[in-house]
């Protein structure tokens, strides 16, 4: 995990109680995930996963590559189309998206 972290980790003189701390929290999300799951779900977000406007890869959170690796348990690793597949675990659903994320709210 300190390797997928590393790349975000721009700091030069960041502290190493908060990447002690990140890390802790990392790998309690991903706990119960494999190495390899890790891996797989690390791969297909630096395929597909979302980017500034630059095209810099953003910084994702534990969650995002838990999310990932839980779909690929019950869908299956996707062969192709990683943004496809990336998209069907984390686009809205339905309008409580637009609720949430409204006008009113922002």
């Amino acid at each position: 995990m300190k390797a997928i972290l590393a790349v975000f980790w721009v700091e030069a003189n960041q502290d190493q109680q908060v990447e002690v701390m990140e890390l802790e929290s990392w790998m309690s999300v991903l706990e119960e995930c494999s190495i390899s799951e890790i891996e797989a779900a690390w791969n297909l977000y630096q395929q597909a996963g979302p980017r500034t406007e630059k095209g810099k890869l953003c910084r994702p959170d534990a969650g995002y590559l838990w999310r990932i690796i839980t779909a690929a348990r019950d869908k299956g690793w996707p062969d192709k189309n990683p943004g496809k597949f990336i998209d069907s675990i984390f686009k809205p659903k339905d309008d409580w998206h637009d609720f949430w994320t409204g006008p009113a709210l922002n």
